[in-house]
């Protein structure tokens, strides 16, 4: 399974979560997220998969913010459309579609974006896009029938790697930690992220 931390900013502290064994980094450009990298920040080398998370924004900024931090993959956060993933695709971009799950959700609407997404994500649905460090019905997704694999996202942290190990769905390809793993927004605590990589990684192993 693939491992994402999200919401990074503090310079060291994207060096040490970088130093464990993650498969993404998450760097938020909504402006109105706790988490944002803010105007002048520097992104420094990495050896993991780097993630821009934007939210409802141009894809000519998107682009732009793609070629100046080096950016390997695009999440869309918001209420983007089938068209702007389309434009971004064509530009060559890698894609994260995630959608706010609720019992409400329709997963019949992820299947227009299929065509112009690598990836999906499924978070716990709130009005500022993610970020709030709630869970939702991990039951809801035996309603997911579609063909692109997905991250679990939505509150994950250490008190769920009980449930975690026991949830399986065919298109589950890794899961996207953020504010349960921190000590203040955007700085995650790594004692707890190396912890939580230890169980998982360790399941993997005693399970192969």
């Amino acid at each position: 399974m693939k491992i994402k931390i999200c919401g990074l900013r503090d310079i060291q502290n994207i060096k040490d979560v970088d130093s464990e064994a993650t498969d993404y980094l998450g760097f938020i450009f909504y402006e109105k997220s706790p988490r944002y990298i803010g105007t002048s920040f520097q992104m420094p080398k990495t050896s993991k998969l780097k993630v821009g998370v934007f939210v409802n924004e141009t894809a000519e900024n998107i682009l732009k913010f793609r070629k100046q931090y080096d950016l390997d993959c695009i999440q869309l956060q918001g209420n983007e459309t089938v068209e702007l993933c389309k434009e971004l695709k064509e530009n060559g971009c890698k894609i994260i579609k995630a959608f706010g799950v609720s019992a409400s959700f329709s997963f019949q609407k992820c299947t227009d974006y299929e065509l112009y997404t690598d990836l999906f994500l499924f978070d716990t649905a709130t009005a500022n896009y993610g970020g709030s460090g709630q869970l939702f019905s991990w039951e809801l997704l035996e309603n997911y029938q579609g063909n692109l694999p997905f991250l679990l996202s939505g509150g994950l942290g250490l008190e769920q790697m009980d449930e975690l190990k026991k949830f399986t769905h065919s298109k589950l390809y890794g899961y996207d930690f953020n504010s349960a793993l921190e000590i203040a927004p955007a700085y995650k605590d790594i004692q707890k992220v190396r912890k939580l990589i230890q169980l998982l990684r360790n399941e993997e192993i005693s399970t192969q």
